[in-house]
């Protein structure tokens, strides 16, 4: 496929949206299977649903996260199993940032280390609390990665 792709008049950045957005909407069709939840829940009438609200936007961000990661490993090699393996280690070694951040001592690299994590910035949105800094981590992470991805796709002319 990527023969097809040198030969086609697609430009790099709509091969990485239109990869990036499948990706995304195939999440998105997967998580909307867990809407019937929030129903249940209404019947044993809470008084507060609004950490169900904020929770869903929490996994969409965290999910888009994670594909743009795996859209990362699978720009830097050709074969399905190795860029699966390394979008794994990538997601487990960004996800392990926190527990990283509490095993050192230093209280500049813990709180780095911390901000780093995406599990600090979605347990906000677990606790039914949005702020921008949250979002504004989320959408500069996706952004950086892929312009990463465009970066590395435009390293094939340079061969």
């Amino acid at each position: 496929t990527i023969d097809i792709y040198y030969t086609s008049a697609v430009s790099d950045y709509e091969l990485i949206l239109g990869k990036f957005l499948s990706v995304i909407v195939q999440g998105l069709f997967l998580l909307a299977t867990t809407f019937i939840f929030p129903f249940f829940l209404s019947n044993i009438q809470l008084s507060d649903v609004s950490f169900i609200f904020t929770g869903y936007i929490g996994l969409v961000l965290n999910f888009t996260c994670y594909a743009a990661l795996g859209c990362l490993a699978s720009s830097l090699t050709r074969h399905q199993i190795l860029s699966a393996l390394m979008a794994f280690i990538l997601i487990l070694f960004i996800w392990m940032m926190t527990m990283f951040a509490q095993m050192t001592s230093n209280y500049l690299f813990s709180e780095i280390l911390s901000f780093i994590s995406i599990n600090k910035h979605f347990e906000n949105f677990v606790k039914a609390n949005i702020f921008i800094s949250d979002i504004t981590y989320y959408m500069s992470f996706i952004t950086l990665i892929l312009l990463l991805i465009k970066k590395r796709l435009g390293m094939r002319q340079w061969i």
